[in-house]
Protein backbone atom coordinates (compact mmCIF):
# COMPACT_ATOMS: atom_id res chain seq x y z
CA UNK A 1 0.00 0.00 0.00
CA UNK A 2 1.41 3.57 -1.14
CA UNK A 3 1.90 5.80 1.92
CA UNK A 4 1.55 9.53 1.08
CA UNK A 5 3.33 12.14 3.15
CA UNK A 6 0.18 13.07 4.84
CA UNK A 7 -0.10 9.45 6.18
CA UNK A 8 3.38 9.15 7.28
CA UNK A 9 3.16 13.04 8.74
CA UNK A 10 -0.26 11.85 11.01
CA UNK A 11 1.45 8.99 12.27
CA UNK A 12 4.35 10.53 13.25
CA UNK A 13 2.36 13.66 14.71
CA UNK A 14 0.61 10.86 16.94
CA UNK A 15 3.31 9.13 18.23
CA UNK A 16 5.15 11.93 19.40
CA UNK A 17 1.88 13.62 20.61
CA UNK A 18 1.32 10.32 22.70
CA UNK A 19 5.10 10.53 24.29
CA UNK A 20 5.05 14.10 24.75
CA UNK A 21 7.60 14.99 23.32
CA UNK A 22 8.53 18.06 21.54
CA UNK A 23 10.36 18.64 18.40
CA UNK A 24 14.11 19.05 19.89
CA UNK A 25 13.69 15.50 21.85
CA UNK A 26 11.90 14.00 19.10
CA UNK A 27 14.81 14.62 16.32
CA UNK A 28 17.54 14.18 19.69
CA UNK A 29 18.66 17.78 19.35
CA UNK A 30 20.45 19.91 21.11
CA UNK A 31 20.72 23.27 22.93
CA UNK A 32 23.47 24.57 19.85
CA UNK A 33 20.91 23.95 17.58
CA UNK A 34 19.65 26.89 15.66
CA UNK A 35 16.03 28.83 16.49
CA UNK A 36 13.82 29.71 13.66
CA UNK A 37 10.78 32.15 13.89
CA UNK A 38 7.99 31.40 11.43
CA UNK A 39 5.43 34.07 10.37
CA UNK A 40 2.68 32.65 8.51
CA UNK A 41 -0.99 34.32 7.30
CA UNK A 42 -2.68 31.02 7.64
CA UNK A 43 -1.86 27.51 8.40
CA UNK A 44 -3.89 25.22 7.17
CA UNK A 45 -3.48 22.01 4.98
CA UNK A 46 -1.35 22.13 2.02
CA UNK A 47 -1.44 25.84 2.24
CA UNK A 48 1.94 27.11 2.27
CA UNK A 49 2.88 27.20 5.56
CA UNK A 50 2.17 23.86 6.22
CA UNK A 51 4.22 23.03 2.81
CA UNK A 52 6.73 24.71 4.33
CA UNK A 53 7.19 24.40 8.19
CA UNK A 54 5.46 21.47 8.23
CA UNK A 55 8.78 20.29 6.24
CA UNK A 56 11.12 22.05 8.55
CA UNK A 57 9.35 20.29 11.73
CA UNK A 58 9.05 16.64 10.20
CA UNK A 59 12.03 16.70 7.59
CA UNK A 60 11.32 16.01 3.82
CA UNK A 61 12.78 14.19 0.95
CA UNK A 62 14.67 14.52 -2.00
CA UNK A 63 15.49 12.55 -4.53
CA UNK A 64 15.05 9.00 -2.05
CA UNK A 65 17.41 11.10 0.36
CA UNK A 66 15.26 12.45 3.90
CA UNK A 67 16.27 15.43 4.78
CA UNK A 68 15.48 15.39 9.38
CA UNK A 69 15.27 18.78 10.77
CA UNK A 70 18.03 20.59 11.26
CA UNK A 71 17.00 23.78 12.80
CA UNK A 72 14.00 24.24 15.93
CA UNK A 73 11.35 25.96 14.94
CA UNK A 74 10.74 27.71 18.58
CA UNK A 75 7.76 30.08 17.78
CA UNK A 76 5.09 30.94 14.98
CA UNK A 77 2.52 33.80 14.64
CA UNK A 78 -0.47 32.58 12.39
CA UNK A 79 -2.43 36.07 11.59
CA UNK A 80 -5.25 34.58 10.53
CA UNK A 81 -6.57 31.27 12.77
CA UNK A 82 -10.38 29.33 11.54
CA UNK A 83 -11.77 26.23 11.13
CA UNK A 84 -8.57 25.26 8.92
CA UNK A 85 -5.81 25.38 11.09
CA UNK A 86 -3.80 23.19 11.94
CA UNK A 87 -0.72 25.32 13.75
CA UNK A 88 -2.33 24.39 17.06
CA UNK A 89 -2.22 20.43 16.74
CA UNK A 90 1.44 20.86 15.76
CA UNK A 91 2.36 22.76 18.55
CA UNK A 92 1.17 20.40 20.99
CA UNK A 93 3.03 18.13 19.10
CA UNK A 94 6.32 19.22 18.56
CA UNK A 95 6.78 21.70 21.34
CA UNK A 96 6.40 25.63 19.20
CA UNK A 97 5.54 28.74 21.18
CA UNK A 98 2.14 30.03 19.34
CA UNK A 99 3.09 34.07 19.35
CA UNK A 100 0.59 36.59 19.81
CA UNK A 101 2.70 38.93 17.93
CA UNK A 102 5.19 38.60 15.03
CA UNK A 103 7.53 40.51 17.93
CA UNK A 104 6.87 37.83 21.00
CA UNK A 105 7.86 35.26 18.05
CA UNK A 106 11.20 36.68 17.15
CA UNK A 107 11.49 37.37 20.89
CA UNK A 108 10.16 34.78 22.58
CA UNK A 109 9.06 37.32 25.38
CA UNK A 110 12.82 38.00 26.24
CA UNK A 111 12.44 41.64 24.81
CA UNK A 112 15.04 41.34 22.01
CA UNK A 113 15.81 38.78 18.87
CA UNK A 114 15.52 35.40 20.48
CA UNK A 115 15.73 33.46 17.38
CA UNK A 116 18.67 32.74 14.19
CA UNK A 117 16.34 32.89 11.49
CA UNK A 118 12.77 34.08 10.32
CA UNK A 119 10.39 32.68 7.43
CA UNK A 120 7.86 34.85 6.29
CA UNK A 121 4.60 33.28 4.52
CA UNK A 122 2.68 36.25 3.55
CA UNK A 123 0.36 35.75 0.84
CA UNK A 124 -3.07 34.54 1.58
CA UNK A 125 -4.84 32.54 -1.22
CA UNK A 126 -8.13 34.08 0.42
CA UNK A 127 -6.99 37.45 0.18
CA UNK A 128 -6.66 39.90 -2.68
CA UNK A 129 -3.02 39.73 -3.74
CA UNK A 130 -2.94 43.43 -3.29
CA UNK A 131 -4.02 43.21 0.65
CA UNK A 132 -1.72 40.54 1.40
CA UNK A 133 0.32 41.80 4.66
CA UNK A 134 3.55 41.61 2.87
CA UNK A 135 4.95 44.84 3.85
CA UNK A 136 3.54 44.52 7.14
CA UNK A 137 5.31 41.19 8.22
CA UNK A 138 8.38 42.47 6.93
CA UNK A 139 8.31 46.21 8.97
CA UNK A 140 7.30 44.15 11.86
CA UNK A 141 10.80 41.82 11.58
CA UNK A 142 12.86 44.67 10.55
CA UNK A 143 11.42 46.61 13.80
CA UNK A 144 12.61 44.04 15.82
CA UNK A 145 16.27 43.54 14.11
CA UNK A 146 17.08 47.23 14.66
CA UNK A 147 15.81 47.45 18.03
CA UNK A 148 17.77 44.34 18.98
CA UNK A 149 20.45 45.57 17.38
CA UNK A 150 20.95 42.56 14.83
CA UNK A 151 19.77 40.39 12.41
CA UNK A 152 19.92 37.24 10.96
CA UNK A 153 18.74 35.26 7.88
CA UNK A 154 15.12 35.53 6.60
CA UNK A 155 13.35 33.75 3.85
CA UNK A 156 10.08 35.27 2.72
CA UNK A 157 7.84 33.03 0.52
CA UNK A 158 7.31 33.85 -3.11
CA UNK A 159 7.10 37.64 -3.55
CA UNK A 160 8.29 40.53 -1.74
CA UNK A 161 5.34 42.54 -2.14
CA UNK A 162 2.55 43.50 -4.52
CA UNK A 163 3.90 47.45 -4.50
CA UNK A 164 7.13 48.03 -6.50
CA UNK A 165 8.27 50.68 -3.84
CA UNK A 166 7.52 48.39 -0.85
CA UNK A 167 9.39 45.55 -2.89
CA UNK A 168 12.35 47.99 -2.91
CA UNK A 169 12.12 49.22 0.55
CA UNK A 170 12.46 45.97 1.53
CA UNK A 171 15.61 44.59 0.17
CA UNK A 172 17.07 48.57 0.86
CA UNK A 173 16.80 47.20 4.56
CA UNK A 174 18.12 43.81 4.07
CA UNK A 175 21.26 45.94 3.07
CA UNK A 176 21.67 48.03 5.99
CA UNK A 177 20.71 45.64 8.44
CA UNK A 178 23.51 43.26 6.72
CA UNK A 179 21.34 40.10 7.07
CA UNK A 180 20.68 37.52 3.88
CA UNK A 181 17.39 37.55 2.24
CA UNK A 182 16.01 34.66 -0.06
CA UNK A 183 13.02 35.44 -1.60
CA UNK A 184 10.69 32.93 -4.59
CA UNK A 185 8.44 30.92 -5.44
CA UNK A 186 9.25 27.04 -6.37
CA UNK A 187 9.23 27.21 -10.34
CA UNK A 188 12.54 28.36 -10.21
CA UNK A 189 14.04 25.84 -7.86
CA UNK A 190 12.13 23.12 -8.46
CA UNK A 191 12.82 19.82 -10.50
CA UNK A 192 12.27 19.94 -14.53
CA UNK A 193 11.30 17.91 -17.16
CA UNK A 194 13.98 17.28 -19.15
CA UNK A 195 16.64 18.56 -16.50
CA UNK A 196 17.25 21.29 -19.26
CA UNK A 197 20.07 23.81 -17.81
CA UNK A 198 21.82 26.52 -19.44
CA UNK A 199 25.29 28.03 -18.42
CA UNK A 200 25.87 31.52 -18.00
CA UNK A 201 26.28 33.76 -21.38
CA UNK A 202 24.06 31.43 -22.94
CA UNK A 203 22.94 33.62 -26.31
CA UNK A 204 19.14 33.43 -25.90
CA UNK A 205 17.13 34.90 -28.51
CA UNK A 206 13.72 34.45 -27.36
CA UNK A 207 11.73 32.91 -24.28
CA UNK A 208 8.23 32.23 -23.47
CA UNK A 209 6.75 30.80 -20.69
CA UNK A 210 3.27 28.74 -20.64
CA UNK A 211 1.38 28.96 -17.81
CA UNK A 212 -1.75 28.16 -15.81
CA UNK A 213 -3.01 31.43 -15.44
CA UNK A 214 -6.67 31.71 -14.31
CA UNK A 215 -8.91 35.05 -13.83
CA UNK A 216 -9.13 34.47 -10.33
CA UNK A 217 -5.25 34.39 -9.43
CA UNK A 218 -3.97 36.84 -12.33
CA UNK A 219 -1.32 38.21 -9.97
CA UNK A 220 -0.33 35.21 -7.81
CA UNK A 221 0.21 32.66 -10.85
CA UNK A 222 1.69 35.37 -13.11
CA UNK A 223 3.98 36.14 -10.48
CA UNK A 224 5.48 32.11 -10.52
CA UNK A 225 5.51 32.46 -14.60
CA UNK A 226 7.40 35.59 -14.05
CA UNK A 227 10.20 33.89 -12.11
CA UNK A 228 10.11 30.54 -14.21
CA UNK A 229 10.98 32.74 -17.16
CA UNK A 230 13.09 35.53 -15.41
CA UNK A 231 15.54 32.36 -13.67
CA UNK A 232 16.18 30.82 -17.34
CA UNK A 233 16.81 34.57 -19.27
CA UNK A 234 18.91 36.22 -16.48
CA UNK A 235 21.61 34.02 -18.16
CA UNK A 236 22.29 35.54 -21.18
CA UNK A 237 24.97 37.43 -21.85
CA UNK A 238 26.16 40.40 -20.16
CA UNK A 239 23.56 39.76 -17.37
CA UNK A 240 20.47 41.38 -16.16
CA UNK A 241 20.03 45.13 -16.65
CA UNK A 242 16.66 45.22 -16.02
CA UNK A 243 13.08 45.81 -18.04
CA UNK A 244 12.63 48.90 -20.15
CA UNK A 245 8.70 48.03 -21.19
CA UNK A 246 6.26 45.60 -20.54
CA UNK A 247 2.39 44.85 -22.12
CA UNK A 248 -0.67 43.14 -20.76
CA UNK A 249 -3.20 41.70 -23.46
CA UNK A 250 -6.09 39.37 -22.52
CA UNK A 251 -8.99 37.78 -24.91
CA UNK A 252 -8.85 37.27 -28.15
CA UNK A 253 -5.60 40.26 -28.21
CA UNK A 254 -3.99 37.44 -27.22
CA UNK A 255 -3.68 35.32 -30.37
CA UNK A 256 -3.56 37.86 -32.31
CA UNK A 257 -0.43 39.10 -30.84
CA UNK A 258 0.93 36.27 -31.94
CA UNK A 259 0.74 37.09 -35.26
CA UNK A 260 2.05 40.51 -35.18
CA UNK A 261 5.55 38.95 -33.78
CA UNK A 262 4.68 39.97 -29.99
CA UNK A 263 5.56 36.17 -29.05
CA UNK A 264 6.08 33.16 -30.66
CA UNK A 265 3.90 30.46 -31.10
CA UNK A 266 7.06 28.12 -32.18
CA UNK A 267 7.86 28.80 -28.58
CA UNK A 268 4.38 28.17 -27.51
CA UNK A 269 3.46 24.92 -28.85
CA UNK A 270 7.09 23.77 -27.88
CA UNK A 271 6.70 24.88 -23.92
CA UNK A 272 3.00 23.45 -24.21
CA UNK A 273 3.85 19.89 -25.25
CA UNK A 274 6.03 19.92 -22.07
CA UNK A 275 3.10 19.93 -19.55
CA UNK A 276 2.22 17.17 -17.51
CA UNK A 277 -1.51 18.11 -17.60
CA UNK A 278 -1.76 19.50 -21.21
CA UNK A 279 -5.74 19.11 -22.60
CA UNK A 280 -5.81 17.78 -25.95
CA UNK A 281 -7.23 20.44 -28.15
CA UNK A 282 -6.70 23.86 -30.07
CA UNK A 283 -5.72 25.91 -27.58
CA UNK A 284 -7.82 28.96 -28.77
CA UNK A 285 -10.69 26.64 -27.68
CA UNK A 286 -9.84 24.90 -24.47
CA UNK A 287 -8.44 28.77 -22.61
CA UNK A 288 -11.40 30.63 -22.20
CA UNK A 289 -9.73 33.47 -20.33
CA UNK A 290 -5.65 34.02 -22.58
CA UNK A 291 -3.89 36.26 -21.27
CA UNK A 292 0.08 37.37 -22.40
CA UNK A 293 2.55 39.29 -20.32
CA UNK A 294 4.97 41.13 -23.08
CA UNK A 295 8.89 41.84 -21.02
CA UNK A 296 10.73 44.17 -23.09
CA UNK A 297 14.40 44.17 -21.05
CA UNK A 298 16.83 47.06 -21.41
CA UNK A 299 19.10 45.01 -23.51
CA UNK A 300 17.11 44.63 -26.43
CA UNK A 301 15.56 40.95 -24.96
CA UNK A 302 12.27 40.15 -25.34
CA UNK A 303 10.79 37.30 -23.24
CA UNK A 304 6.39 36.61 -23.01
CA UNK A 305 4.18 34.65 -20.66
CA UNK A 306 0.97 32.86 -22.30
CA UNK A 307 -1.24 32.76 -19.46
CA UNK A 308 -3.05 29.16 -20.51
CA UNK A 309 -5.85 27.73 -18.12
CA UNK A 310 -7.66 25.51 -19.35
CA UNK A 311 -4.83 24.02 -21.93
CA UNK A 312 -2.14 23.27 -18.69
CA UNK A 313 -2.38 23.55 -15.22
CA UNK A 314 1.06 24.08 -14.74
CA UNK A 315 4.22 26.13 -15.80
CA UNK A 316 6.70 25.22 -18.86
CA UNK A 317 8.95 27.25 -20.83
CA UNK A 318 10.99 27.44 -23.91
CA UNK A 319 13.51 29.28 -25.45
CA UNK A 320 15.62 29.64 -28.97
CA UNK A 321 19.03 29.69 -28.79
CA UNK A 322 21.41 29.66 -31.52
CA UNK A 323 18.15 28.78 -34.03
CA UNK A 324 17.45 26.12 -32.19
CA UNK A 325 13.98 25.71 -29.63
CA UNK A 326 14.80 24.00 -26.52
CA UNK A 327 11.65 23.20 -23.68
CA UNK A 328 11.12 21.98 -20.45
CA UNK A 329 8.19 21.97 -17.35
CA UNK A 330 8.91 22.85 -14.11
CA UNK A 331 7.69 20.03 -12.44
CA UNK A 332 5.22 20.72 -9.84
CA UNK A 333 4.30 17.37 -8.09
CA UNK A 334 0.60 17.97 -6.92
CA UNK A 335 0.20 14.67 -4.81
CA UNK A 336 3.02 15.98 -2.61
CA UNK A 337 4.19 19.32 -3.29
CA UNK A 338 7.57 18.43 -2.71
CA UNK A 339 8.87 21.25 -4.97
CA UNK A 340 8.32 23.44 -1.28
CA UNK A 341 11.20 20.70 -0.28
CA UNK A 342 13.61 22.46 -2.60
CA UNK A 343 12.38 25.81 -0.96
CA UNK A 344 12.78 24.46 2.30
CA UNK A 345 16.31 23.13 1.43
CA UNK A 346 17.52 26.35 -0.19
CA UNK A 347 16.51 28.08 3.83
CA UNK A 348 18.53 25.73 5.38
CA UNK A 349 21.77 25.97 3.34
CA UNK A 350 21.80 30.03 3.72
CA UNK A 351 20.98 29.59 7.29
CA UNK A 352 24.22 27.13 7.16
CA UNK A 353 26.68 29.55 5.22
CA UNK A 354 25.08 32.93 4.95
CA UNK A 355 23.91 33.26 1.04
CA UNK A 356 21.30 32.72 -0.74
CA UNK A 357 21.49 30.59 -3.52
CA UNK A 358 20.10 33.18 -6.32
CA UNK A 359 20.54 37.41 -5.69
CA UNK A 360 17.38 38.92 -4.22
CA UNK A 361 17.37 41.31 -7.14
CA UNK A 362 15.87 38.45 -9.11
CA UNK A 363 12.78 38.55 -7.04
CA UNK A 364 12.85 42.20 -7.08
CA UNK A 365 13.15 42.27 -10.44
CA UNK A 366 9.80 39.69 -10.44
CA UNK A 367 7.94 41.68 -7.92
CA UNK A 368 8.56 45.15 -10.37
CA UNK A 369 8.09 43.93 -13.48
CA UNK A 370 4.87 42.46 -12.62
CA UNK A 371 3.53 45.47 -10.39
CA UNK A 372 3.87 47.06 -13.92
CA UNK A 373 2.61 44.72 -15.85
CA UNK A 374 -1.16 45.17 -13.86
CA UNK A 375 -0.77 49.18 -14.13
CA UNK A 376 -0.30 48.35 -17.96
CA UNK A 377 -3.53 46.06 -17.57
CA UNK A 378 -5.48 49.06 -15.91
CA UNK A 379 -4.25 51.09 -19.28
CA UNK A 380 -5.84 48.59 -21.73
CA UNK A 381 -3.18 46.67 -23.19
CA UNK A 382 -0.87 49.47 -24.23
CA UNK A 383 3.15 49.21 -23.72
CA UNK A 384 3.80 51.09 -20.55
CA UNK A 385 7.72 52.27 -20.13
CA UNK A 386 9.53 51.05 -17.54
CA UNK A 387 12.53 53.30 -16.46
CA UNK A 388 12.23 52.49 -12.54
CA UNK A 389 12.93 48.96 -13.33
CA UNK A 390 16.23 49.12 -14.19
CA UNK A 391 17.64 46.14 -12.16
CA UNK A 392 20.78 44.62 -13.14
CA UNK A 393 22.62 42.11 -11.59
CA UNK A 394 24.38 38.75 -12.22
CA UNK A 395 23.03 35.18 -12.30
CA UNK A 396 24.77 32.19 -10.24
CA UNK A 397 26.76 30.37 -12.29
CA UNK A 398 25.23 27.26 -10.66
CA UNK A 399 21.50 27.24 -11.38
CA UNK A 400 19.16 27.36 -7.96
CA UNK A 401 17.21 24.53 -9.64
CA UNK A 402 16.97 20.87 -7.67
CA UNK A 403 18.70 17.89 -10.26
CA UNK A 404 17.33 14.67 -10.14
CA UNK A 405 13.39 12.99 -10.33
CA UNK A 406 11.99 14.55 -7.33
CA UNK A 407 9.11 12.46 -5.39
Amino acid sequence: MHTTRRDFCKTALTAVAGLGLGSNLAFGAGPERKRVAAIVVRYGLRMHADNIVTRMLEGYWINGEFHPPVYDVTSVYVHHVDDTDISRRLSDAYGFKLSPTIADALTLGTGKLAVDGVVMISEDVYTHWTENPFFSFFSQVVDVFRKSGRSVPVFNDKALSHDWDEAQWMVRQSRELNFPLLAGSTTSVTFRRPELSFPVNTPFEDALVVATIPTAHVESLSFHALELLQCVIERRPGGETGVRAVRFLEGDAVWAAAGQGLWSRELFDAAASRSLSRTVGRPEDLVANPFALIVEYNDGFKGSVIGAAGLVRDFNFAVRVNGEVKSAAAYIPWQNSNNFSCLVRHFELMMENGRPAYPIERTLLTCGTLDFLMRARRVGGERLATPELSVAYKAPIEPAFFRGEGS
